[in-house]
């Protein structure tokens, strides 16, 4: 064993590690100055992510930084392997965190790190929050459709909190939108179409959605009076493809993702059934406008509530 004298310095004096090498792990206060020390005992790391070093400094400045089991990890010489980011986080930051830090870890063994499987966003939901049951892989989905098409934000990283936010706030209309645009039929049980839905949810007469679910879907004929022929209409273009020509001529997918252009154009549709508009007749109609654009009804967002726990 070779330690060296900043590692005894740093680990064993100002950390009061033992000195022999042996495992011990034990959770300590990380000061921005400790963090300096304990990435200069570095001996080589994969490519920082400064999109992920960013991540964990806001969390860290805005107090959400929390002890974990994940610990920053030294080999039996001393030698950083494990906890970069974290270290580097709380140099940006300008913060102090406190974390677990661990010793003595065989060399060999550090190459086992971070090669589990990876936890999704619905993984971790339903590991650590109190909507774990509602929290499955489609209504994350929707609820992340809904961000990305309100806001335009498509980020994986800083997503987490704003995705359990949108679940509690929409979570009738999710639940909605997963019991009536069951998965499984190509583009009309799409994630966008679903999270359209959900979205209207809170908005419109929910007996009047469900119909329209039942003629988006099936194909069925309206049971509500008053109800257009949308939906059915809708449907037609879903199933042999025109959708994306009738989002194009409409100026809908202008700077957007197709994703998002399904999304507003649904709202649209659901807006104009709600109304008893015939979704084709309004289109026939556009051909004869110059700008070759519809002046369709406000579009219905959800709301999005940012969730802290």
């Amino acid at each position: 064993m070779s330690i060296n004298e900043k590692a005894v310095q740093v680990l064993c004096g100002k950390l009061r590690f033992n000195s022999r090498g042996e495992f011990e792990s034990r959770v300590v206060e990380i000061t921005p100055a400790i963090a300096a020390d304990l990435l200069s005992l570095s001996v080589g790391n994969r490519l920082k992510k400064d999109k992920h070093i960013s991540f964990l400094a806001n969390q860290i400045t805005d107090g959400k930084f929390v002890l974990t089991s994940n610990s920053i990890g030294f080999d039996e010489d001393f030698n950083l392997r494990d906890g970069h980011h974290r270290l580097n986080a709380v140099l940006v930051a300008g913060v102090s965190i406190v974390a677990s830090v661990s010793v003595g870890i065989p060399a060999d063994n550090f190459k086992y790190v971070d090669i589990g499987i990876r936890r999704s966003d619905s993984d971790r939901l339903q590991m650590y929050s109190d909507i774990k049951d509602f929290a499955t892989p489609r209504a994350v989905s929707i609820a992340k459709q809904i961000i990305s098409s309100v806001t335009g934000d498509t980020s994986k990283i800083a997503g987490l909190e704003l995705t359990e936010g949108v679940l509690r706030a929409n979570k009738a209309g999710i639940l909605f939108a997963v019991e009536n645009m069951p998965s499984g039929k190509k583009v009309i049980s799409s994630i966008p179409i679903s999270a359209a839905i959900a979205s209207a949810f809170l908005y419109v007469d929910s007996y009047k959605l469900e119909s329209f679910c039942s003629m988006l879907s099936n194909g069925n004929p309206a049971r509500v009076v008053g109800a257009s022929e949308a939906a059915l209409n809708f449907r037609q273009f879903l199933t042999d493809g025109r959708y994306m020509s009738v989002i194009q001529k409409n100026n809908i997918l202008s700077g957007r993702s197709s994703q998002k252009a399904l999304f507003i154009t649904t709202q649209n549709v659901i807006a104009e059934f709600m109304c008893g508009k015939d979704y084709s007749r309004q289109k026939v109609a556009a051909k004869r406008n110059e700008s070759g654009g519809v002046d369709f009804m406000p579009i219905i967002y959800s709301p999005i509530i940012p969730f802290t726990r």
